[in-house]
């Protein structure tokens, strides 16, 4: 949760104000809190001989090994299937593998289960482009949204597509792509900047064309020339938040931790884009073209987003003389691109010295004075995204 606050120019005392929710740790603007997790929606992490069963569905429409299971033999019915591979992963050390490294093929995995949107998404994955028998990796992959009333999912175009670009059905389309063609312009999709290699790129849904959003080149390689995919493991972070702005980060595993990589893409500017539906399914994309690179994943979790909130302090205008009194507002609110706030609320006010405390209150605020510091606190309906709280007037003397 980011904290700020604003100072105020009385004295050698500043002012301080802290929103949080009630139950969390409550700190101050030059301290530091990890960010709060949101619910656990589902977590499926494909290391192991099987899946859940009847919830995944599969396709491979342009031959290849498609969507499979690395460390499975013989997977029970309605899990997905066991690579065909003669030499397969020790169990709990697996993966489910997209595509082969096959020229011109294509995988399509869909979890076929609705997901609410209205408390945004955090979808958190392990992904692997490697293992190329060509002179460079390519295509990549996609993680893509379809509302939560599909029941089939058909691969979009392989190669630089990524298996999303014409997708019936698809809403969002985020590429990592490795070779760049999820970037360049099409007849059906006449926008975008050209084929850009390893970047992380944006598209929007199918009934507007996969128009292009927006993209960012990696810092380091999304594919890598090894048969070692513990060496390729690259883990991926997509939040989208019920407003329609999607972030991405992806740690590399270099030393330098997640490194946002897209914030706050805003899917409402695209013309045409459907409103996010009140569920979802999701799935993953991947192809390969005339250049090759085994796609795989692991370690899926789908959770919402946490509240992100921030308290502003307004002082009142010009100078304050002595005996005189003045109102400072209090304001508690909640990031555009985080999830609601369910919980009761919280605001912690300190009031610099001399300044004396005379009242405080607002709409829904229950308020107590201890010395400089006014703690409000509200029940009520939870705070959505991109809001405010009415504000909270504190008079003083």
């Amino acid at each position: 949760m980011k904290i700020h606050s604003r100072q105020v120019v009385l004295s050698a005392a500043g002012l301080v104000a802290v929103a949080a929710i009630i139950g969390l740790p409550a700190v101050s603007a030059k301290e530091h809190q990890e960010a709060p997790t949101g619910q656990t929606l589902f977590t499926e992490n494909f290391k192991g001989a099987g899946t859940t069963l009847d919830l995944w569905r599969s396709q491979s429409p342009r031959g290849g090994v498609g969507p499979c299971l690395t460390a499975a033999t013989s997977p029970p019915a309605g899990s997905l299937p066991a690579c065909p591979t003669a030499r397969h992963d020790r169990p709990g050390r697996g993966a489910v593998q997209l595509t082969d490294n096959s020229r011109d093929v294509s995988g399509v995995l869909l979890l076929d289960r609705p997901i609410p949107t209205s408390a945004g998404l955090r979808i958190s994955f392990d992904m692997f482009q490697y293992g190329r028998n060509t002179t460079l990796g390519a295509d990549g992959m996609a993680l893509f949204v379809v509302g939560g009333k599909q029941r089939r999912v058909v691969s979009g175009k392989p190669g630089g597509s990524l298996g999303y670009r014409g997708m019936k059905g698809g809403i969002l389309g985020v590429g990592l792509d490795a070779f760049g063609g999820f970037s360049r312009p099409t007849s059906d999709g006449p926008d975008g900047p050209g084929r850009r290699r390893n970047s992380v790129v944006v598209r929007g849904a199918e009934v507007n064309g996969n128009r292009y959003l927006g993209g960012v080149r990696a810092p380091v390689p999304l594919s890598v020339a090894t048969t070692n995919r513990s060496k390729a493991r690259r883990t991926v972070v997509v939040e989208l938040s019920p407003t329609g702005l999607l972030a991405v980060r992806v740690d590399f595993h270099d030393g330098k931790g997640s490194r946002t990589l897209l914030a706050d893409a805003d899917l409402n500017v695209l013309p045409g884009q459907p409103v996010l539906p009140p569920t979802v399914k999701l799935g993953f994309a991947a192809a390969t073209g005339g250049q090759t690179d085994v796609h795989a994943l692991s370690d899926l979790r789908v959770a919402t987003l946490p509240p992100d909130l921030f308290t502003t302090v307004t002082p009142p205008p010009g100078p304050l003389k002595a005996g005189g009194s003045a109102v400072f507002t209090v304001r508690v609110g909640d990031r555009s691109n985080a999830g609601p706030a369910s919980a009761p609320v919280s605001s912690t006010t300190e009031i610099p010295s001399p300044l004396r405390v005379v009242s405080a209150t607002g709409p829904g605020w229950r308020c107590r004075t201890t010395g400089q510091r006014v703690a409000c606190a509200r029940q009520g309906r939870p705070l959505r995204p991109g809001r405010t709280h009415p504000p909270i007037p504190i008079r003083v003397s």
